[in-house]
C-alpha cells in the first residue's frame, strides 16, 4: 500500500500529465489517500502551499510527490508526479486479466441485464473481482470523520476492504472502469474514469 502522512491506500494508475508544459509520469489515486490529512468537512481542491504532506511512500521509500487532487461531487482524485524511475511500467500484477490494455469501459444497463464482472488489484486485498449490480448511483461516503456525496457510482458486490481505495477497476479485456472509491458491507463503490480524465487532464499509460 502506498501512504502520505497518515493516509493509507493503493497506487490506481500510472498516467501521464502535462506540468509546466513537459509530460510527466503520474500516479493516479483517490483524492482522500493521496491528500486524505487535508480533509474536512467541505469539497476541497489540493493546494500545496498548505497541504499538511505531499511525498507518497511505498515501504520506506518515496516514490511520487503530489501535485493535484479534486474532491468534489464528481470526482475523488488526485494525481502524484513520480521520483523513482523504476515506477515507469504501467502493468497491472492481475492473474486473470492484462491490464490497462486500450481503451475505457463506460458502465451501463447491459451489464445489469448480463451480469458482468469487473476486477481489481487492491493494496490491501490484492487480487478480487465482483459483479456489477448498478451504475450512475449517488451515494454519501464516510471518509474519516468527513462524509460526502458522490455522483453517478458504480456499485459491485463487495471485493474490496480499507486500503484497496485508489485501485484501479478493469473490465475482462483488461480496459478501465475506474477507480474504487469506497466498500460497506455488502457493495464495494467505483468512480468511472472518464470525469477523473476530464477534471485533472490526464492520460492513461495503456500496455504497447
Amino acid at each position: 500500500m502506498i501512504k502520505v502522512g497518515n493516509s493509507e491506500g493503493t497506487f490506481g494508475l500510472l498516467v501521464t500529465k502535462k506540468i509546466a508544459g513537459k509530460a510527466e509520469p503520474c500516479l493516479l489515486s483517490c483524492f482522500h489517500v493521496l491528500c486524505g490529512d487535508d480533509l474536512n468537512d467541505q469539497y476541497v481542491d489540493f493546494n500545496a502551499s498548505t497541504a499538511s504532506e505531499t511525498k507518497v511512500t511505498l515501504g520506506h521509500s518515496k516514490i511520487a510527490e503530489v501535485v493535484e487532487g479534486k474532491l468534489n461531487g464528481k470526482i475523488d482524485g488526485a494525481l502524484a508526479k513520480i521520483t523513482l524511475p523504476t515506477l515507469a511500467d504501467p502493468t497491472i500484477d492481475h492473474p486473470y486479466i492484462s491490464a490497462p490494455k486500450g481503451g475505457i469501459m463506460p458502465i451501463g444497463q447491459i451489464h445489469i441485464d448480463r451480469p458482468t464482472t469487473l476486477y481489481l488489484c487492491g493494496g490491501k486485498t490484492q487480487h478480487r473481482r465482483g459483479v456489477v449490480r448498478a451504475y450512475d448511483t449517488d451515494a454519501s461516503i464516510k471518509f474519516g470523520l468527513h462524509v460526502f456525496k458522490l455522483e453517478k457510482l458504480i456499485v459491485t458486490e463487495r471485493m474490496s476492504d480499507k486500503g484497496d481505495s485508489g485501485a484501479a477497476v478493469f473490465g475482462e479485456d483488461g480496459k478501465i472502469v475506474g477507480l474504487l472509491v469506497a466498500d460497506s458491507k455488502h457493495k464495494s463503490y467505483i468512480q468511472p474514469i472518464v470525469p477523473l480524465i476530464s477534471q485533472l487532464k490526464f492520460e492513461i499509460n495503456y500496455l504497447p
